[in-house]
């Protein structure tokens, strides 16, 4: 047993203080006289109402205690595969063929698309099946919507393929092409620096022009030690509007970036039959990305032709033809095979949004981990420009085009700098972790229900019968 997030003395306390409880309750039950019954009567039913005080207390204290089911053998192995063109089969097969030495029972999955993202939500959902223990990405860093992060608990091993490109000695690289934000809004921009083959201490400097206004500038200082540097820019409107920006990186670099101000970010019209808490999950998450959702529930569902987003919650439109240019999530139903979601689309067959959300705050007393998922969830729909769906390479694509048909150095250090996210596949082997099985909440045990239940009839035929 253990408490998560706590040490394992804590847990050894709250251990201490909950035989405590018990104690307390079975010395209560068991002397206080009741009537003419048996010392043997009177000592099962002290035993029963104190192990019905302890069930109890450990529901609310977040106990937590290993799921068998998640025994040795019973972990996976994932290797994702980029959906690249210049992703080829042989490369695929030999990496498969070096790591499978140690990992026999590899399963290779090929994403859909180019996508950071995709393959976060990929890995998510299959962990939640069965838990995964080692997880690889073969890419050749062309993706895009680099700037999540991996909340797995579980790293994600990077395997560059594809030819190495020669680059300038300066590189810049934002992680999008166009921003998005509401009047009064303060956003963060992430930025890439570097530079390569420093000889002594440089210093260069970073511009950010709007129009002929200047809105951001840094000295940016670099040694051996510090060659590669991330900065965030903060950017803040009082109007809406459309503008320009221009970013300088010393004398060579540069880089332009569109910046839409709005009155909200987009608008989203949801059908139900009822209300359900999967559906405030959604609108929570919704509202702190300024993201309206109009919720119409009942039996009907009339799409009015200006309702470009929408969301069907266990309510299946009829014509389903006609909803392939909508960004559209298709959220507890059976959709046929034959009909396949388009890219800005999302499906879920099964839904737990609030059984999700409910149980990573009891893991980790926050809604970090939940949100997280609905940012990459919401960027890749409802607040993704399809237009531009594909991340150019920002970095000197003018002088280097070639660049975007070999590997992209840049990215595959931008994604290797996250928490959770390393290069090191060489050093792998065979290993039982120490999380290989799964810890999961005493309520959630069937069995802890099924004694609770128990004792409770025995509390009340004792009571029944004899008091």
């Amino acid at each position: 047993m253990e408490f998560k997030g706590l040490s394992e003395q804590t847990s050894i306390l709250i251990l201490l203080g909950l035989g405590f409880v018990f104690l307390l309750g079975f010395s209560f039950y068991f002397f206080e006289k009741r009537g003419p019954i048996s010392l043997w009567l009177r000592l099962i039913l002290g035993l029963t109402r104190a192990s019905l005080l302890l069930i109890l207390t450990v529901f609310v204290v977040p106990l937590y205690v290993k799921d068998s089911s998640l025994g040795p053998g019973k972990t996976r192995q994932i290797m994702l595969v980029d959906s690249s063109p210049y992703v080829q089969k042989r490369e695929v097969d030999s990496v498969k063929r070096v790591l499978s030495e140690n990992f026999p029972n590899l399963e290779v999955i090929y994403l859909s698309k180019s996508s950071w993202g995709l393959a976060l939500d990929t890995l998510y959902a299959l962990n939640q099946d069965r838990l995964i223990d080692h997880a690889f990405l073969l890419t050749d860093g062309q993706l895009s919507d680099l700037e999540n992060e991996n909340n797995m608990g579980v790293p994600i091993h990077l395997i560059a393929i594809g030819p190495v490109i020669s680059k300038s000695n300066l590189g810049l690289y934002i992680p999008v092409n166009s921003i998005k934000s509401v009047v009064g809004e303060l956003i963060s921009l992430p930025i890439d620096l570097w530079v390569k083959q420093i000889q002594s201490k440089e210093k260069l400097n970073f511009e950010i022009w709007k129009g002929s206004q200047l809105v951001f500038q840094k000295l940016i200082f670099f040694d051996e030690m510090s060659a590669y540097q991330k900065i965030e820019v903060p950017l803040q409107a009082s109007k809406i509007g459309t503008y320009h920006l221009h970013i300088r990186f010393g004398k060579k670099v540069a880089s332009d970036l569109i910046w839409e101000v709005v009155r909200e970010k987009v608008q989203v019209d949801g059908f139900a039959p009822w209300p359900h808490p999967d559906l405030g999950v959604i609108s929570r998450n919704a509202a702190q990305q300024f993201i309206r959702i109009n919720w119409h529930f009942g039996e009907s569902v009339q799409v009015k032709p200006s309702m470009k987003n929408l969301i069907f919650y266990e309510k299946r439109p009829k014509d389903l033809a006609s909803l392939q240019n909508h960004s559209v999530w298709y959220l507890g139903m059976e959709l046929p095979n034959s009909f396949v979601v388009n890219s800005s689309s999302l499906y879920r067959k099964e839904v737990h949004f609030w059984d999700e959300q409910m149980e990573a705050y009891r893991n980790q007393k926050s809604f970090s981990k939940i949100d997280s998922i609905f940012n990459r969830l919401f960027a890749q729909t409802f607040l993704r420009n399809i237009q531009a769906d594909t991340l150019l390479n920002k970095e000197i694509s003018n002088e280097n085009p070639a660049s975007l048909l070999g590997r992209n150095e840049e990215k595959l250090a931008y994604l290797g700098l996250k928490n959770q996210v390393d290069f090191s596949i060489q050093r792998f082997k065979k290993v039982r972790l120490s999380n290989e099985i799964k810890s999961v909440p005493i309520w959630r045990h069937p069995y802890v229900w099924l004694v609770l239940i128990i004792l409770i009839f025995v509390e009340w035929g004792i009571r029944k019968r004899y008091l």
